[in-house]
Formats: C-alpha cells, sequence, structure tokens
C-alpha cells in the first residue's frame, strides 16, 4: 500500500482535550512497520505528517536505534539527515548514531556534516562522536583526515579508548591499501608507505604507554599493517620485523591467534620467500584447530603454485572443503591457473563441478586465468575463444583477457596482431594500460624490431603510466643483444628512476651483450658488477662468462690464430713456457668456486663448461703431428698413461669428485659389483673427465689393495646411434638448441679418449652401452701382455699393440731419436715442460698418499683459486647464448 492510503486507513489525528491526537498509536504503529520494511522514506513523511498535526515530543515516542539501524543496512544516509530534522531530539544519541550510519556507508564527507550538525543543535562532540568519525575516515582510508580528527579529540580533552586507536590503526591500514592499490601499473611512493607504518607503530607505542588494555582487533590491525606494507621491496624488511614483534607481543599477552592473524602472519612469510615459515604458521594454525578463511586458503595455493607443488596446492584445496569453506572466484581461478599449467585436465573439470555445486558463477577473474594460460602457451585462437564464451555467459572480459591476447600474438612472433589487438581493447572502452604496453614491447622485441620497440615505450612514458619491471628488461635485452650497450645501460638509469633495482635477468643482459661485443675484459667486469650487487641467482652468468672464457681460451690456443714457423715454435706457450691462457683459465676456476660457495648448484652443462676451460690445448707435439708424418708417429709413441694426463689436469678430476658430492653429477658405485653409469645428458667434456675419475678411482683401489684387488665392470649409458640422428634432425628443425649438436658427440668423445688411451671396451654407439670391464682395466693400469701372439701385432688401438711396444716405446723416447739420420726430428723430449708417468696422474706409491694426484700438468700453478661460468666445447656452440628473452617465450 502507498503511503497515503495507509494514511487514510488509520484516520484523522483529531485533538483530544488532553492535548493529545487520535489514532495516534495506529500511526506509531505504521512508522514501527514501514522502519521495519526499510521504507525509510515513507517513515520520515509519516512523521512528517504526524508533526503538521500537532503530535509532539517524536524523537521520544519513536526508535533511534531501529531507524539508524535500517540506514546501516542501507548504507543510505539523506533519509537519517531528514529523521534528525524531523524528530528534533533533546538528546545527542540520535546524531551519534547518524554520524555511525555516515561511517559504516564510508561517506566521511556526509560524516563530517553529522558533526557539523550536531554542534548546530547545541551538542559538544563527545569521544563516541569523535571515535565513530575515526571510523568513517577508516572506512574511506583518510589518513590525513584520521589524524585531524584524532588531534581535535585531545584538543576537547578526550582520553583515547581501545576503538579509537584501532580506528586509527584501521585507517592507516585501508590508506596502505588504498596506496598499494595498482601498483603494477603506477610508482608506489616507498617512501609514503614507511611512514605510514612508522606512524602506525608511534600509536601502538603511545597504547603501551597508557596501560589500556590492548584487545585482538588492534593487534590484528597491526599485523595487516604490515602484511600490506610488505608487499613494497625497500620496506619489506622493517615490516616483517614488526610483524614477529607484534606475533611476539600477542604470544606474551596470552592472546589465541585468529584466522586474520595467521593470514597476515603468512602474507609476511610469503614476501620475504620465506615458504618454510609461511607452510609452518598454515600447520599451527590447522593444528590448533582454526578454521582459515577463503584468503588464508587461496594464498596458499598461490605459495604452492610459485613453488611448482601442484600437488600440494590440491592438498590445501581439499583441505579447504574439509573445513566447509566455500571457494569465492578468485579461489577456483587460483586453483584453475595451477591445473591448467599442469595439465591436468581431470583436475580441471573436478573444479567446474564444483563451481556448478556451490553456484560460483564463472567471474572476470576466472576468465583472466584461463586468458592468461593461453597467452603462455602462444594460442591466441584459445584466447579469443575464452573472450567469446565469457560474452555468452553475460560476463565483460576484463582488460587482462585483452592483454593476454596481446601477450599471446607477441609470443608468436606477430607484432601486427598483437597491434590489432591493442585496437580490440580501445574498441572496449579500455585504455591501454601498463601491461598493454608490455606485451607490445615484447611483440616487436620478439621480431627482432628493435627501433619500434624503443617507439612504443616513448609512448607509455609520454602516457605517464609507469612502466612494467619486465618492459625495462625486455628493452635491455633488446638493446644489448643487438650490440647497442650505451643503450641499454641508459635503460638501466631510467629503470632506476622508476624505482626498481636490477635483477639476474637484468645483469644476465647486460652480460650477455658484452658477450655479443666480443670484450672479454667487458664482460668479466660486468660478471664482477652482477656478484658485487648481490645477485644470487647467477648460474646463467656463471654459463655465460665460463662460455665465453672457453672461446677466448680457444682463440689464443687455436693454432690457426699463430704464426706459422718451424715446428718447435708451434703450440701454446710463450717463451718462457708459460702457458698463454693460464689466467683465464684461473679465472674460470675462481668463478665456479665461488658460484658454489655461495649455494649456486651448476648445471652439468656448466660444469661441462668448466672442465673444457681445464682441458689442455693440443701440445706442441700434437700440433705438430698435423705437419709432420715423422712427428705423428712419434706422437703415436707416447705411453697411454702419460696420454692420460695430457687430457685434462688433476684439477679437472678433483672437481668431478667435487660436483659428485654437490649432486650435479651421479656418484660411482661405491661396492665391488657391476653397475650402470648413465651419462646421456653429459656434454663431451663433462663425459671424459668422467672417464678419467673413474680410472683414478680404479688406481686408488688397487693402491690400496693390491693389482689383484675386484674392480667392478662399468657399464655407461650413451646415446644410441638411432637416437643420435632424430637428435640431429631435431637440431636442424630447431637451429635455436644447439646443445643438441653437443649432446650427439658425447659418445663419439669418448670413443675417441678410450681408443686414445688404448683401453679394450666392450658394446659401442649402435647399442648406446659402452663397457669397461674390471679385468680390461686392471690390465691397462699393469701394461700386461695377455699371452704370445706372433708375429700378429692386432688393432692399433687394442692391449696387445699398447702392451707390444711399452718398452721399446719407452727405449726410444729416452734416446730422443729414431736413428742418427733424425737429431733435427721435434720428439717428446724436446718438449718444453717434462713429459709425464702414470704416477704424476694418478698418484705414486711411493710419495705421502696426502700428494696424490696435486702435481700440476701446466708450469706455474696451472689452476690456483676458483670461480666459473657454463657452455661447453664447441666455438659456435658456446657463442650462442640462447634467444632473445628465451626464459619468457
Amino acid at each position: 500500500m502507498t503511503l497515503g492510503e495507509l494514511i487514510d486507513r488509520a484516520g484523522e489525528l483529531e485533538a483530544k482535550v488532553d492535548g493529545t491526537r487520535a489514532n495516534e498509536s495506529e500511526y506509531f504503529y505504521i512508522f514501527r512497520e514501514l522502519v521495519r520494511c526499510k521504507r525509510l522514506h515513507d517513515s520520515v513523511d509519516l512523521l512528517k505528517h504526524m508533526k503538521e498535526r500537532g503530535v509532539k515530543e517524536l524523537g521520544r515516542r519513536v526508535s533511534h536505534r531501529d531507524f539508524f539501524s535500517a540506514c546501516r543496512s542501507l548504507r543510505v544516509v539523506s533519509v537519517g539527515f531528514e529523521f534528525v530534522d524531523v524528530i528534533e531530539s533533546g538528546d545527542i544519541r540520535p546524531y551519534n548514531m547518524l554520524v555511525h550510519a555516515c561511517a559504516t556507508a564510508g561517506d566521511l564527507q556526509a560524516a563530517t556534516l553529522a558533526i557539523e550538525k550536531m554542534k548546530n543543535a547545541g551538542f559538544e562532540p563527545d569521544l563516541q562522536a569523535y571515535t565513530t568519525l575515526l571510523g568513517a575516515c577508516s572506512k574511506c582510508g583518510d589518513v590525513e583526515r584520521a589524524f585531524e580528527v584524532y588531534a581535535e579529540l585531545k584538543r576537547a580533552g578526550f582520553e583515547p579508548n581501545e576503538k579509537t586507536y584501532g580506528s586509527m590503526i584501521d585507517a592507516i591500514s585501508r590508506d596502505l591499501a588504498t596506496s598499494l592499490k595498482g601498483s603494477r601499473k603506477r610508482r608506489v611512493d616507498s617512501e609514503h608507505v614507511r611512514s605510514t607504518l612508522q606512524s602506525c607503530f608511534m600509536i601502538f607505542e603511545e597504547i603501551k604507554t597508557t596501560n589500556m588494555k590492548l584487545d585482538k582487533i588492534v593487534m590484528n590491525s597491526l599485523l595487516t599493517v604490515c602484511a600490506r606494507a610488505a608487499v613494497v621491496p625497500s620496506v619489506r624488511k622493517e615490516a616483517c620485523e614488526k610483524v614477529a614483534m607484534v606475533h611476539d607481543e600477542m604470544i606474551e599477552r596470552g592472546f589465541e591467534l585468529d584466522s586474520y592473524a595467521y593470514q597476515a602472519l603468512i602474507c609476511c612469510a610469503l614476501a620475504e620467500k620465506n615458504y618454510t615459515r609461511a607452510f609452518e604458521y598454515f600447520d599451527e594454525m590447522h593444528d590448533a584447530g582454526i578454521n582459515g578463511t577463503t584468503e588464508v586458503y587461496t594464498v596458499m595455493i598461490r605459495a604452492y603454485g610459485k613453488l611448482g607443488k601442484a600437488d600440494k596446492a590440491k592438498l590445501i584445496w581439499y583441505a579447504m572443503l574439509e573445513d566447509n569453506i566455500i571457494p569465492d572466484q578468485m579461489s577456483y581461478a587460483t586453483m584453475m591457473r595451477l591445473a591448467l599449467l599442469d595439465e591436468d585436465d581431470d583436475f580441471c573439470d573436478e573444479l567446474m563441478t564444483s563451481m556448478r555445486r556451490n553456484r560460483v558463477r564463472p567471474g572476470p577473474e576466472l576468465y583472466s586465468t584461463l586468458t592468461g594460460v593461453a597467452a603462455r602457451q602462444g594460442d591466441a585462437s584459445q584466447v579469443e575463444e575464452i573472450m567469446q564464451n565469457a560474452k555468452k555467459r553475460g560476463v565483460v572480459a576484463p582488460i587482462e583477457c585483452y592483454n593476454s591476447l596481446i601477450a599471446a600474438h607477441a609470443r608468436a612472433d606477430r607484432p601486427d596482431l598483437a597491434v590489432e589487438a591493442a585496437g580490440k581493447l580501445e574498441a572496449a572502452g579500455y585504455e591501454l594500460d601498463a601491461i598493454s604496453y608490455e606485451g607490445l614491447i615484447f611483440a616487436y622485441a620478439f621480431a627482432r624490431d628493435v627501433e619500434e620497440a624503443s617507439n612504443m615505450f616513448e609512448r607509455l612514458l609520454e602516457s605517464g603510466i609507469r612502466p612494467t619491471f619486465p618492459t625495462f628488461n625486455c628493452l635491455v635485452a633488446a638493446h644489448a643483444r643487438s650490440g647497442d650497450m650505451d643503450e641499454a645501460c641508459r635503460l638501466v638509469s631510467v629503470m632506476k628512476q622508476h624505482g626498481y633495482v636490477e635483477d639476474s635477468i637484468t645483469w644476465r643482459e647486460l652480460l650477455l651483450g658484452s658477450v655479443q661485443s666480443g670484450d672479454i675484459e667487458a664482460a668479466w667486469k660486468m660478471y664482477k658488477e652482477s656478484r658485487a650487487s648481490g645477485n644470487a641467482d647467477s648460474e646463467r652468468a656463471l654459463n655465460t662468462i665460463l662460455g665465453q672464457t672457453l672461446v677466448h681460451i680457444r682463440s689464443l690456443t687455436d693454432m690457426k690464430n699463430r704464426s706459422n714457423g718451424k715446428p718447435n715454435e708451434f703450440g701454446s706457450f710463450d717463451d718462457e713456457g708459460d702457458y698463454i691462457a693460464q689466467e683465464w683459465t684461473e679465472r674460470a676456476v675462481a668463478a665456479f668456486h665461488e658460484a658454489t660457495l655461495a649455494g649456486i648448484k651448476p648445471r652439468v652443462e656448466t660444469l661441462s663448461t668448466m672442465l673444457a676451460c681445464l682441458r689442455p690445448p693440443s701440445t706442441d707435439e700434437q700440433n705438430a703431428a698435423e705437419y709432420s708424418e715423422v712427428a705423428r708417429a712419434v706422437s703415436h709413441e707416447t705411453s697411454s698413461h702419460e696420454d692420460a694426463a695430457r687430457y685434462y689436469p688433476s684439477q679437472a678430476l678433483i672437481m668431478y669428485e667435487e660436483a659428485q658430492g654437490l649432486g650435479i653429477v651421479p656418484k660411482f658405485s661405491r661396492d665391488d659389483e657391476d653397475f650402470v653409469y648413465d651419462i646421456r645428458e653429459f656434454p663431451p667434456a663433462a663425459a671424459e673427465v668422467m672417464l678419467l675419475t673413474w680410472l683414478r678411482v680404479v688406481r686408488r683401489r688397487t693402491d690400496a689393495h693390491g693389482l689383484d684387488a675386484t674392480i667392478p665392470t662399468m657399464t655407461i649409458r650413451v646415446r644410441a646411434d638411432e637416437e643420435v640422428v632424430r637428435m640431429i634432425k631435431e637440431q636442424h628443425m630447431d637451429r635455436i638448441d644447439h646443445s643438441l649438436g653437443r649432446l650427439c658427440k658425447t659418445g663419439e668423445r669418448l670413443l675417441t679418449l678410450l681408443r686414445r688411451l688404448r683401453i679394450n671396451y666392450g658394446g659401442g654407439l649402435q647399442e648406446g652401452t659402452i663397457e669397461l670391464s674390471g679385468h680390461a682395466l686392471g690390465r691397462w693400469l699393469q701394461g700386461f701382455v695377455p699371452g704370445d701372439f706372433g708375429n700378429h701385432t692386432g688393432s692399433v688401438f687394442s692391449e696387445h699393440s699398447l702392451s707390444g711396444g711399452v718398452r721399446d716405446q719407452a727405449m726410444r723416447i729416452r734416446a730422443n731419436s729414431f736413428g742418427s739420420k733424425d737429431d733435427d726430428v721435434w720428439t717428446p723430449s724436446k718438449m718444453r715442460q717434462a713429459a709425464f708417468n702414470i704416477h704424476d696422474y694418478y698418484g705414486n706409491d711411493d710419495d705421502d698418499p696426502s700428494d696424490f694426484g696435486a702435481r700440476p700438468f701446466y708450469p706455474k700453478n696451472w689452476v690456483s683459486q676458483s670461480y666459473v661460468s657454463s657452455y661447453d666445447e664447441d666455438d659456435d656452440d658456446a657463442t650462442d647464448l640462447e634467444r632473445i628473452l628465451g626464459s619468457r617465450k
């Protein structure tokens, strides 16, 4: 019924002799029913009608509490002002209720007007009014106005209570949330965040000086402030220290932590990447029987997602359901993203079924997640299909969906289609944001159009939008790899002006740029600067600098780069007998050791590059053998044990054993049983050093237990010929992955080494296995002749050819000549460094065991301290340093 019909039904308000009006009770009953039905404007109009008809003392005869409770539930304030004017109450309480309603609605301006109305009515605001006004400031996140009200409260002579302090801290917390909102699109004022955090704890210290009893709400608000401030990198350490202090204070005062407290503690732990502590907090919450909020479970799921532990995230998801926590759209979106990245289609279907069962309609968050995963896969058609599905369901595709479409085209190296997608974004009523420009710049960078990428960056700066950190890294990489190091360094300066600090990707790209310039000294300078900056994730940088160092060592020792002359002038030693690349090898070893001591676990490719840097270049006699048939014959008379020592220094074998301890490569079997050693993923240098290290282990065994000691048979797994052919075909189809080419050479290089050492082996590349029997290795170490084969000389690489010539070889080597006519022939004994025997390399039974293998192969302590990097053998392979921005593609 309309208000007029209700008034007609109630009858006229006729005056009585006692001054009252007829049917008043009926009118007050209608007022109460209108308030109950939340027809507030009709209820106020009814009061006005009653006032006009002479009904008195309306303020005393109606329920202020019920009326303003309805105002708060509807979050309306204008009708509250009308109500106060009509009732003309002589009590301050309706005015306090009006302020409270304005605060609940988050209307600070209305709350301020309510205070003014209170003063105009002749009432001075009391502590409750000021506290309520602070609540309005808190709702609006207006921390400046909150401090002004706080100052007014004190000037009025009131002492703040726990609700007052709670409102102040809550206002600071909401102000932080407002300051950090959209931080990816604009620069966050870290100093403002820091000062706000400090102001909050100044209030906390003031509370403690008043000896006021702190409540859990205040403590939880403090934790929330710290959690929000921890998002800012420059304030993170201070915020995490303060959250630990508040946590200890709560435990000391006997507060029981609730889900909101645990949520703040977990967020702070995750902000400083202390995942262990975050998981401990979650387990502590669960063990205490506290049901976490949806936000807590969502944060934990996201944490496991960052660690790549989809199975753990699923356990958290099921735990949330067991606690009867209904997931929201964000929870479903987060879990769906992990399931899609994990390619768990069954679980994706389960999530969709759960959404229908819980009546959670797919929202913008879910569609943003779906398009984001499709964009990571570079599938633009799937992104468009998801957006069409959202349109059919009546969901307006958010700007993130359009940004995903731009990113998908960027990953497909189609900048033209990325620009077209940006046009669709603007046609949908959005404006390009920082992520949109990031996608466009990546599109041009992937297409190697550095000039257009720079132009797009200028447009971004002109728009006043803060560029994202990946945008800067992309441009630094594009200019560095195109050879424009000056522009790359300038961009780093601009990046710092926008509040960013170089990370591992930035330093890696600067290093790659220095490497491509061919300036090895500049590359090492850049590497040292990255380490000095505290860059922890330097495995890639280590790989890069070692690869470039290996290339430089090869260039120094390459015969093609040295002047032609007499055979005795060939080689890699200067006139004083010093190895010309010794400095660079020592740098590589020092870098490798520094990285491993810093906790970095190098990949096997990095280890192989390090070992390749240690590998001696071709000796003078080997180089001369390329030019002289006589010298070639001489080189083949060297003892196979001496030959082993010429391949790698003992330092390489020591480093391989250290790598086994670090878990970079598998360990050898420690018992007497035969075993299989898989080197299918080993680059050639690592495989060669593995073999030599095993020979040293065998030598130790025979030294300790005698020549009759049992030596287990090692079966080495290598890539079979069929697999190598397939890999070579893949390499031709994808020329970016040169590591396939290196892996294809591993088996062949290992067989070459075995033949050069004249060690019998079984199997071969056709089967993909190489068998080194313990019996054959034992005979190789002894130089034993198994029997008289008459005039049959056997294979040139067989044990027979080795043993049959050992004594004669030694005599010829000592004689320095093959005859009186060969006095001018350059022989091994005329090398500038002394020849080595097996004990120089594998140890001498007569020496102190502690000196085992300690003698360096090169003069002047070939290796001293250590530091490393990573690419392997061939020059072409070593200089191929990944595709531009390969980590994001």
